[in-house]
């Protein structure tokens, strides 16, 4: 009856709403399906469109980096470089102050110098290894100089001292002959008072023995003074004047022999003048 009726309207008004829904939710499923493609459609462009320029900027980025990596070594290389050219040419003198500051800059540097490491490292070791070998040789140069300045300054002191000595002998020699005539000249009045030709009083007597005891003693000091150079330096005498000069060291014996024999020569004839002068 009419019940029945309204139970099937009902049912199917229901059945109706379940399709609508279901048709909704496909309808929904299938906007949410197309949006998810075209999300991923986009996001593959934007990919596509992308991609070159983030390869571009990555490799910029890379070049940049590789330039101040290299900027930084050649910084590094030129700051030891620099301290590595002082020290092959140090001198003796800064050698030790430059070494060290080698090491400084190589403690400094040495942490960014990347790559480098290893071949500054051994610049260095060679650049040291070279330095104390010309600082060696410098010493051994300044040596071989000091030594030769001093002969050469040993060789004008000899040289020297030859003039003082042959000026010396040349002097004494001299003095023989010299000091002999004094004699000569001092003896004559006592000869005339020998052979009588003379009447000298005592006064005059006096006088002419005063003067022979004074040509006496200037004698006998001259003949001390000469005698005792002769005997000291002998050694030295016979070093320097045949080192020195052409005279052999016989013919110079000879004649210090020759000069210390008229010394005492003259000697003996002044004690002898002397005697006389006292006995007159």
């Amino acid at each position: 009856g009419p019940q029945g009726v309204a139970v099937q309207q009902l049912m199917q008004m229901q059945a109706m709403a379940m399709q609508q829904q279901q048709h909704q939710a496909m309808l929904m499923m299938h906007q949410h399906q197309q949006a998810m493609q075209h999300w991923q459609v986009s996001q593959q462009w934007q990919a596509m469109q992308q991609g070159p320029m983030h390869q571009e900027l990555a490799l910029r980025g890379q070049q940049e980096e590789e330039q101040r990596k290299e900027e930084q070594a050649g910084r590094v290389r030129e700051a030891v470089t620099k301290v590595i050219q002082r020290l092959r040419v140090a001198t003796p003198e800064a050698f030790e102050a430059l070494r060290k500051e080698l090491g400084e800059v190589l403690s400094a540097e040495l942490p960014k110098s990347g790559d480098l490491r290893r071949e500054l490292m051994q610049e260095s070791e060679k650049a040291i290894d070279a330095a104390k070998r010309s600082v060696n040789q410098i010493k051994e140069v300044r040596k071989k100089q000091a030594q030769q300045l001093e002969m050469e300054r040993m060789k004008l002191r000899m040289q020297e001292k030859a003039v003082a000595i042959a000026e010396r002998i040349k002097a004494l020699t001299a003095l023989v002959p010299i000091q002999a005539e004094k004699l000569r000249l001092a003896a004559l009045p006592l000869e005339r008072v020998e052979s009588s030709e003379s009447d000298m009083n005592d006064a005059e007597l006096e006088k002419i023995a005063e003067v022979v005891e004074v040509a006496c003693d200037e004698i006998g000091r001259a003949v001390v003074d000469g005698l005792a150079y002769l005997n000291v330096q002998g050694i030295e005498i016979r070093m320097v004047l045949p080192a020195t000069t052409s005279i052999k060291l016989a013919d110079l014996n000879v004649s210090l022999a020759t000069l210390e024999q008229h010394l005492m020569n003259l000697n003996a004839l002044a004690c002898a003048l002397r005697l006389k002068a006292l006995l007159a």
